[in-house]
C-alpha cells in the first residue's frame, strides 16, 4: 500500500543549519612562537577543516543540484519553448541542444561566482547559497528514506573532530618532548594530577605502578634512530602511552609537564573534552546505544544528552556543534599552552 503524505512526514527534525553556520565561522587558532611545532598545527588544522568542510558539503550539492535544475528549465524553454521534459535527466543525451546550453549557462554561472572569490562579498555569498542549498538537504533530512544517512553523517563529524583533538594531542606532546628534554622527557610530574574526583576518565586505563621497568625504553627502537636520541626523546617515549584515549592523554601530560602547568591543566581537563570523549566511545564502541557507564558521565557533563539505557543516542546538528566547538577550542588552547611553556623554558 503506497504511503501517504502524513505517514511520509517526520517530526524529527536534524538541525543541520547550526552546522552550516559552524562550518562557516571563524575558527581561531594561536600564532607560535616556536617554529618547530608548525607542523603540529598545520596537521591539526588539516583535519579541523575536513571536519567542517564535511559539514557543509551536503548544502553545496544541494545548492549545485538547485542550480542544475535551473539551468535545465531555462535551456528547455529558450529551445524547446516548454518545461515537460526538465525532470527527465535522461533525455537531456537525445537533446544535444539543451544538454549544450546547460553546459555554457553552468559555465558562465561558475564564471560570475569565481569573480567573487577574494571580494569582501565572497563570505557573504557563500553563506547565502549555504543556506539556500540547506533547505532540499533538510526537507530530505525530515524524511524517514533520507534521515538514517544523516544520522551516521551526524556521528562523523564528532569522530572526525575526536580525532582531529587525539592526533594533535600525541603529535604535540611528542614534539614538545623533542624540543625540550631536559625539561620534560625525565617524565617526573604526577600522573593523577589531571584526574577528575579520583577516577580515571571514561575509557582510561589502570594506574601504572612505579616498577623498576616503568621507564624503560624499547631497543630496538634506539637503534633505528641509531643510538642518536637528540631531538627524539618524546618519539622514543610516546610509546608508553596512547593517545586515542582522554585519561592516558592527561596522563601523559601530567608526567611530563610538572612545572607552571596551570594553561596546559586548563585546557585539558575542561569538560568539554570529556563529553565529546564520551559521546565518541558510545557511537564507536556501542553502536550509538546508551549504557551505564555513559549514563553515569552524563550525570557529571551537563553538555551530554540525557537518553535512557538501551536507548539508541540520536544526534542533530545543535548537540554536534555543541559538543565540538568547545572541545576543538581548548584543543588550540592546548596547543597554544605547550607552545607558550616551551617559549618561557626555551634554553638561552
Amino acid at each position: 500500500m503506497p504511503s501517504t503524505p502524513k505517514q511520509l512526514k517526520s517530526s524529527r527534525d536534524l538541525k543541520l543549519d547550526a552546522c552550516i553556520d559552524y562550518a562557516n565561522a571563524s575558527f581561531k587558532t594561536p600564532t607560535l612562537k616556536t617554529p618547530e611545532l608548525e607542523p603540529v598545527l598545520k596537521v591539526f588544522r588539516y583535519n579541523f577543516h575536513r571536519v567542517r568542510h564535511l559539514m557543509i558539503t551536503p548544502a553545496i550539492i544541494g545548492y549545485t543540484a538547485m542550480q542544475f535544475q535551473r539551468h535545465i528549465d531555462v535551456a528547455a524553454l529558450e529551445i524547446e519553448g516548454s518545461l515537460d521534459n526538465t525532470d527527465n535527466l535522461s533525455s537531456l543525451e537525445s537533446r544535444p541542444n539543451v544538454g549544450e546550453r546547460v553546459s555554457e549557462l553552468h559555465d558562465a554561472r561558475l564564471e560570475q561566482d569565481s569573480a567573487m572569490l577574494g571580494t569582501p562579498a565572497w563570505d557573504k555569498f557563500v553563506s547565502e547559497n549555504h543556506r539556500l542549498g540547506a533547505i532540499p538537504v533538510n526537507m530530505l533530512a525530515r524524511a524517514p528514506f533520507g534521515s538514517g544517512g544523516f544520522d551516521f553523517l551526524l556521528s562523523s563529524f564528532v569522530i572526525g573532530s575526536w580525532s582531529a583533538f587525539e592526533t594533535m594531542a600525541g603529535d604535540l606532546w611528542e614534539r614538545a618532548l623533542n624540543i625540550d628534554p631536559s625539561g620534560l622527557a625525565h617524565l617526573r610530574g604526577n600522573p593523577n594530577r589531571l584526574r577528575k574526583n579520583g577516577k580515571p576518565a571514561f575509557g582510561g586505563a589502570k594506574t601504572k605502578k612505579d616498577d623498576p621497568q616503568s621507564k624503560s625504553v624499547d631497543l630496538d627502537l634506539i637503534q633505528f634512530h641509531k643510538f642518536d636520541l637528540r631531538n627524539k626523546m618524546g618519539t622514543i617515549l610516546r610509546s608508553r602511552y596512547e593517545f586515542s584515549r582522554l585519561s592516558t592523554i592527561r596522563e601523559a601530560y601530567s608526567a611530563a609537564f610538572d612545572t607552571n602547568t596551570a594553561q596546559v591543566d586548563a585546557a585539558l581537563k575542561d569538560d568539554s573534552l570529556d563529553a565529546l570523549s564520551v559521546v565518541r566511545n558510545v557511537l564507536v564502541h556501542k553502536a550509538a546505544i546508551i549504557d551505564q557507564e555513559y549514563a553515569r558521565r552524563a550525570q557529571g557533563l551537563k553538555s551530554l544528552p540525557k537518553v535512557e539505557i538501551g536507548k539508541l543516542l540520536l544526534l542533530d546538528g545543535e548537540i554536534v556543534v555543541s559538543l565540538i566547538k568547545p572541545a576543538l577550542i581548548q584543543a588550540s588552547r592546548l596547543l597554544g599552552a605547550v607552545d607558550e611553556w616551551l617559549h618561557k623554558h626555551k634554553k638561552p
